[in-house]
């Protein structure tokens, strides 16, 4: 082989592990980056699911703070059917009271 031959090889093998070499790196930066992107992302997934659960959770507080509030009102007699029920009575007494004047003014009428 002719000198001239040789080198012209030898220039395109160098201009190959160049470009070899470029080629890697630029590789090992977009690998870098996907590691980078993927990290980024766990993170705010995390976080996302964080929020989630704090809002779960107090969600279940609110739940059971509801869920006793019923139970205790289950369990308070009812003041304002109690009311009714005294005002029923009242007025259930009052309709006998003028009934029983009523029969009496008549017996006393019909006897006379």
């Amino acid at each position: 082989m002719l000198p001239k031959e040789l080198q012209e090889l030898h220039d395109i093998r160098a201009k190959l592990e160049d470009e070899s070499q470029s080629l890697k790196e630029e590789q090992k930066k977009k690998e870098e980056t996907v590691k980078a992107l993927e990290e980024k992302i766990i993170e705010e997934l995390n976080n996302k699911n964080e929020k989630a659960r704090q809002s779960i959770s107090q969600l279940n507080s609110k739940i059971g703070d509801l869920e006793r509030r019923l139970e205790q009102i289950g369990q308070e007699p009812d003041k304002q059917y109690l009311g009714l029920a005294e005002v029923n009575t009242q007025i259930n007494d009052k309709i006998l009271s003028k009934e029983l004047v009523k029969l009496i003014l008549t017996s006393i009428v019909s006897s006379c």
